[in-house]
């Protein structure tokens, strides 16, 4: 990555924001945990969980891409990615009674569309590029898991659960690791610049 690419002020803010990763990974993961300590969750719950989920992420994300905004051109995939998941997020509130299949189709829409825009923020360089590669096997495989669900919507309950479960650990680590590099921003610049050199 360029580090023309970077403006001071925004080199600042992403040093100065990084818990903002952090703390939507610590989010996901909490959700994780949820869902596979309590594996017989009933449908009712599991929406409000996720629903929950998907909407704290999708603030956090907004957040992050509104205020990088003025500094970086490429905050715009992380800002999709946060609407998504408002979106997603009110739909599994304002609509309770969803079936166990309308569910499954909301999770498998939901998790394509995150994993795309994952993606392109992650070939676009949004982040450090140690972290790249990492962002977008995550973006990937969420995008795989989604196809997945549409190829097989004869899963039951529990096994939507378990992929909820297990994808929102990954994601979480995902998150901390961006975070933890962010807080680090200036140092890895340093390196790229002097290895330019």
């Amino acid at each position: 990555m360029s580090t023309r690419l970077w403006t001071d002020t925004a080199r600042d803010y992403l040093s100065t924001y990084w818990w903002l990763a952090i703390l939507r990974g610590v989010v996901a993961i909490l959700f994780g945990i949820a869902l596979l300590a309590r594996p017989g969750l009933s449908l009712g719950l599991l929406l409000l969980l996720f629903g929950a989920f998907a909407l704290a992420s999708g603030v956090l994300a907004m957040i992050s891409s509104i205020s990088l905004a003025v500094h970086h051109k490429r905050w715009w995939a992380m800002f999709i990615e946060g609407i998504i998941g408002v979106v997603v997020g009110l739909i599994t509130f304002f609509m309770p009674a969803l079936t166990a299949l309308s569910v499954l189709v909301l999770v498998a829409v939901w998790a394509i569309l995150i994993g795309v825009f994952q993606f392109i923020a992650a070939v676009t360089r949004f982040g450090p590029a140690a972290h790249g590669w990492l962002m977008a096997i995550a973006g990937l495989l969420s995008v795989v898991l989604g196809i997945l669900l549409f190829m097989y919507p004869g899963v039951g309950l529990l096994s939507i659960i378990w992929f909820l479960g297990i994808y929102a650990l990954a994601f979480g680590v995902d998150q901390i690791i961006l975070g933890f590099e962010l807080r680090h921003l200036d140092e890895w610049l340093q390196r790229g610049t002097r290895a330019a050199t």
